[in-house]
Parts: C-alpha cells; sequence; structure tokens
C-alpha cells in the first residue's frame, strides 16, 4: 500500500533582506547640546507665563493683607514677589549662557562648560518651577497653625536670599501703599473756593431814614418882611411943601 500523504515539497527560501544603507548624518555632541537648549528655552517660557499670574496674585494678596493690618504677611507676600522675579533673571540668564556656550564654534573645547551650564539651569528650572502654585500664595492668608508654620518657614528661607536692597525697597514699597490707603480714606475737599457768605445790610433806626427821604422844609418869612419886598420904592428926594 503506498503512501498516501505523498511527500511535501519544500519552498524555497526567501532572499535576505538587505541592510539598510547606513545614514550619512551623524548625531554630535554638540547637536545634542543644542537640542537641550531648545528644550530649557521653551519649559521657560511656559514657567514664565505661570510665573506671571502668581506674582499678580501675590501683588493683590499683600494688598488686602496689609488692609487687614497683617502688614507681616503682606511683607512676606512681597518677599516671595521679590525672590521669584530675581530667581526667573537669573535662570533666563543661564539659559542665555548655554545658548551661547552650545552655539559656539569652539564647543569642542568648552564641552564641560557647556555640559556644567546645562545642569544649572535644569536646576534653576526646578526652583522656578517650584513658585508656580498658586496654593502657596492663598497659604499666606490663612490663620491656622499649619499656615503659620509654613510662613515662618518661607520666611526663614527668603531671608537668605534676599539682600539688604531688597528689603529696603520691600519696605518702601509698604510704606507707599500704607500712604495711599490713608490719603484714599481722607475726606474730599472742594477744589473750587467757597463764596463769603454776603454780610446782612445795617438797619437805620425809623427817624434816621425818614430825616434822609424828607427834603427840607422851606424857611416861612416874617409877613412884614414880605410886604416890605413888595412895596413900591419911595421917590428919591422928597417933595418939600411950602
Amino acid at each position: 500500500m503506498g503512501n498516501v500523504f505523498g511527500h511535501k515539497k519544500d519552498k524555497p527560501s526567501a532572499a535576505p533582506a538587505a541592510a539598510a544603507p547606513a545614514s550619512s548624518v551623524q548625531v554630535t555632541e554638540q547637536d545634542r547640546a543644542l537640542l537641550q537648549v531648545k528644550v530649557q528655552r521653551d519649559r521657560l517660557h511656559r514657567l514664565k507665563a505661570s510665573l506671571a499670574g502668581v506674582i499678580a496674585r501675590e501683588v493683590d494678596v499683600a494688598r488686602q493683607l496689609l488692609r487687614e493690618n497683617k502688614k507681616q504677611q503682606a511683607l512676606l507676600a512681597l518677599k516671595r514677589k521679590r525672590y521669584q522675579e530675581t530667581l526667573l533673571e537669573r535662570t533666563e540668564g543661564q539659559w542665555a549662557n548655554l545658548s551661547d556656550l552650545a552655539s559656539s564654534i569652539e564647543f569642542a573645547r568648552q564641552q564641560s562648560a557647556v555640559f556644567d551650564a546645562m545642569k544649572q539651569g535644569n536646576a534653576l528650572l526646578e526652583q522656578l518651577n517650584a513658585q508656580t502654585k498658586l496654593e502657596d500664595v492663598e497659604a499666606l492668608m490663612d490663620d491656622t497653625r499649619e499656615a503659620v508654620a509654613y510662613q515662618q518657614q518661607v520666611s526663614q528661607l527668603l531671608g537668605a536670599e534676599l539682600t539688604q536692597n531688597d528689603e529696603d525697597d520691600i519696605a518702601n514699597t509698604i510704606a507707599q501703599w500704607e500712604a495711599d490707603e490713608q490719603v484714599a480714606h481722607m475726606p474730599v475737599v472742594p477744589t473750587r473756593p467757597v463764596q463769603a457768605a454776603a454780610e446782612p445790610e445795617e438797619v437805620q433806626p425809623t427817624e434816621a431814614v425818614e430825616e434822609k427821604e424828607s427834603p427840607p422844609a422851606e424857611e416861612v418869612e416874617p409877613v412884614a418882611a414880605v410886604a416890605t419886598k413888595t412895596r413900591p420904592k419911595a421917590a428919591a428926594k422928597e417933595v418939600i411943601v411950602a
């Protein structure tokens, strides 16, 4: 009895795939550095936009705290604002330095400095990112035990970051705000001069008024004098009777 299954013919094997041609473009360390510069720039722009909203809220909170006679908390809000502005300036300066180093034609010679600048830039970005939380600003307005402990911690940390000039500028800002509040609550003074009230006319006695108004009475001459005036003049010479 023959083999019913028969013999299965083998399929010809496929030809091996051709190897992909090697890329002629090589990614250098400088290319990687420039890419890192771009990544840091994009992140810096995002953090800068977020931080602008936080800083604006801190100014509003500081003014409100000052109106509520919470001067120390208002000072702390302004200290946070100054620290964030300083940190942002440092981060922007560090990024500009990194961009210059990475684009330099002497990259190979100063490669170590480039990577050190990258590390510093990333560290500053992380610090900047920690300052973009609005809930930390709102915590400055609370009077709970946890909020007070947080405020004390922030005050100690910022004390080592701010210079004496920063402290003086903040104190001057608070003083100016206090002066503005006093002016805003002062009574409104009229801008036009107030006219003096008219003096009452002096009332003269009735008799004096009558004397002024009535005309003087004509003087009446005696009758004899009137007759004398009307009599014809006598002859200049008397007639002598013989």
